[in-house]
């Protein structure tokens, strides 16, 4: 698992979001995303300007079951075969799926995972601190502390949450965001002196 040392050194440059291209009969087509990937990675994406995101909410990880979700964040390992940092989104209404891709992911060397608050039900604050501590037990994997507050719940979480979350010891970095400009700029204040900020 990378320290938070670490996910500060290789974190940098641009997220790339990784759409995941499906089939006309609705099967994900892992031979596209692998061209998708190899094209970025010719194009100069690499280790100190690129990070993957592998099945985040823009690679449409609500449209797929597990072994989908499993197939693409493998696929997109697979090509960078580390070129650059990969993030891999984890989020689930099921803690289940979600420490089994955070175990996936320790398995293939991926820097960290996401995991949200809640996407579909308000949050409880220790119900997510729960959730998280759960995952740390059960996957030797980084996190990416993610604000998702532009979408489902619309949950901006307070900066006292990311505080707690980051008393985790997977927690090495922050993807941060808020509607709000002075608590966005606020959590960069915070945030950047001690862990990777996305």
């Amino acid at each position: 698992m990378i320290t938070k040392e670490e996910a500060k050194a290789r974190w940098r440059g641009v997220l790339i979001p990784l759409v995941t291209p499906f089939k006309e009969n609705g099967d994900v087509d892992l031979d596209a995303l692998r061209e998708n990937v190899a094209w970025v990675l010719e194009q100069g994406a690499e280790l100190g300007n690129s990070i993957f995101l592998a099945a985040g909410s823009g690679g449409d990880f609500t449209v797929m079951n597990l072994e989908e979700r499993k197939q693409v964040i493998s696929t997109v390992a697979e090509t960078v075969d580390g070129q650059a940092p990969i993030i891999a989104g984890a989020q689930s209404c099921d803690i289940r799926d979600c420490i089994a891709i955070g175990q996936l992911c320790a398995d293939l060397g991926v820097d960290a995972i996401q995991i949200s608050g809640p996407f579909y039900y308000d949050v409880r604050t220790d119900d997510l601190i729960a959730w998280h501590e759960e995952v740390a037990r059960q996957a030797d994997i980084a996190f990416g502390i993610y604000n998702h507050w532009y979408s489902g719940t619309k949950y901006d979480m307070p900066l006292e949450m990311a505080e707690r979350l980051l008393e985790i010891p997977n927690s090495v970095g922050v993807n941060w965001a808020s509607p709000d400009i002075n608590k966005f700029y606020e959590g960069l204040r915070r945030f950047c002196p001690r862990v990777a900020v996305v």
